[in-house]
């Protein structure tokens, strides 16, 4: 099967380097800055394209590694000419025509799938299993975080170029840290409400905001707190997680700890965070032909969508959005 990859910047590049790896060939590419795909091009061997449309049908994948505000149409126009689809994280920054577009994708046996890593981290996996099995009893609540100064986050790279800082292109706070949406989901299950205040409150030259608190309420009645920023000094990704036995926390670096009122329990999950990366795209492409639904499909990529989306309303209003 022929790839093309749309967007060389470093996502793209990781995911090329990746197919890669795993023994596929970049065939195609694809940047509208030429020189972004000239990089790439001497690194993985793809042949430049300088037309979407066509690079698109010269394939039968197509990675979209573009920013969130592009997805749509491009999504579109692929599905409309028969190709698997490799989307990088928001689906969107809207919900409009994408319930058509998944619908087409299903009736015409098409995969879209999106790229929320988090869900291959081993820590992640061992707690939903932790959860899926009572070890905690039945859950109560929890807090998940994340941090880090935005300037840090792509060395030798300017962030205020970056499409995070704009709001034409789909950035922000919320869209672009919708992974943790995302495994609150898979972990606690779907949301009925949601309270949310960002705003931009530091000195980043960016028009987005950088910080946002959001407080959830499942349809179980799990109350979960989310906070995100782009400004904390040191990374910082993690969650602790209340149930009716005991507690579980889990940092992005392994480690797991586990306390019950009879025993703390210490877990460190070793693993090399390109793993994840490689992982959910040998799951995707094992899954091009088979009728195996992946974790990572287009209808889950927009619940976590209406998630974002209600949450950034949700700051607009200062009102809660209850959730369909």
């Amino acid at each position: 099967m022929k790839i093309s990859i749309l967007g060389c910047g470093s996502i793209g590049t990781r995911h090329a380097k990746n197919l890669l790896e795993l023994g596929y060939s970049v065939n195609y590419i694809f940047d509208p800055i030429r020189n972004n795909s000239e990089i790439l091009s001497k690194k993985i061997g793809g042949e430049i394209i300088d037309n979407q449309e066509e690079c698109i049908l010269l394939s039968d994948i197509v990675f979209i590694c573009t920013p969130p505000n592009t997805h749509t149409e491009l999504l579109k126009f692929s599905i409309d000419n028969g190709k698997h689809i490799f989307c990088e994280k928001p689906i969107s920054n809207s919900r409009n025509n994408l319930v058509n577009i998944l619908k087409k994708a299903d009736k015409n046996n098409l995969k879209i799938v999106v790229g929320y890593m988090l869900k291959f981290h081993p820590g992640l996996k061992t707690i939903k299993n932790m959860i899926d099995s009572g070890k905690i009893g039945n859950i109560l609540g929890g807090q998940v975080n994340f941090g880090y100064f935005l300037p840090y986050w792509r060395s030798n790279y300017d962030y205020k170029k970056n499409y995070f800082g704009k709001s034409s292109e789909g950035g922000g706070i919320i869209l672009e840290l919708s992974h943790e949406l995302d495994y609150v989901r898979w972990i606690f299950g779907e949301i009925k409400s949601v309270n949310a205040v960002s705003a931009h409150i530091s000195d980043l030259e960016i028009e987005t905001d950088d910080y946002a608190e959001i407080i959830l309420e499942t349809n179980k009645k799990n109350i979960i707190n989310i906070h995100l920023d782009c400004l904390e000094q040191n990374y910082r990704r993690n969650c602790h997680i209340i149930g009716t036995k005991g507690s579980i926390e889990w940092d992005f670096n392994g480690k797991i700890k586990i306390v019950t009122p009879k025993n703390t329990e210490e877990i460190n999950t070793n693993f090399e965070i390109n793993d994840l990366y490689l992982e959910e795209l040998q799951s995707f492409l094992s899954q091009i032909d088979s009728p195996q639904i992946n974790v990572n499909n287009g209808w889950e990529a927009l619940k976590t969508l209406d998630l974002a989306i209600a949450a950034i309303n949700s700051s607009k209003s200062g009102k809660k959005v209850i959730l369909d």
